[in-house]
């Protein structure tokens, strides 16, 4: 398996790592206070409805990863990610909506037996 690139998106001035896997969802679940299956239902709040708090919240998880994997300070907290966000152009954004969704499990991936079966078949 490939080590990915880390993604850099601007805010605040800053050119901040941002990163999408467990430990990023650990920091969002410790944060907000929530299990897993609340994460999956604030995902979809934010694709479907565009929830401000989900979307500051996991930038800001995100954004401490990816710090943490770089060795970048960051001490910032989330309430400064929602304020630099009112800054955030565009094309930022689309980038780390990019790294939200490419994290997220595929509607192809097989992990019941039945898809074992049929990768076995073929």
């Amino acid at each position: 398996m490939a080590i990915k690139e880390t993604t850099f998106i601007e805010l605040g001035g800053k050119k901040l790592p941002i990163k999408m896997g467990i430990n990023t969802t650990a920091l969002y679940l410790e944060l907000k206070g929530v299990d897993m299956p609340q994460y999956y239902k604030d995902i979809l709040q934010l694709i479907q409805v565009g929830n401000m708090i989900v979307l500051r919240d996991i930038l800001y998880c995100s954004i401490k990863d990816g710090c943490r994997v770089e060795k970048q300070e960051f001490t910032e907290d989330n309430i400064w990610v929602g304020d630099m966000m009112d800054e955030m152009d565009a094309g930022q954004l689309k980038k780390f909506l990019l790294e939200v969704y490419q994290s997220l499990p595929k509607s192809d991936d097989k992990t019941d037996e039945e898809g074992d079966e049929k990768k076995k078949a073929q």
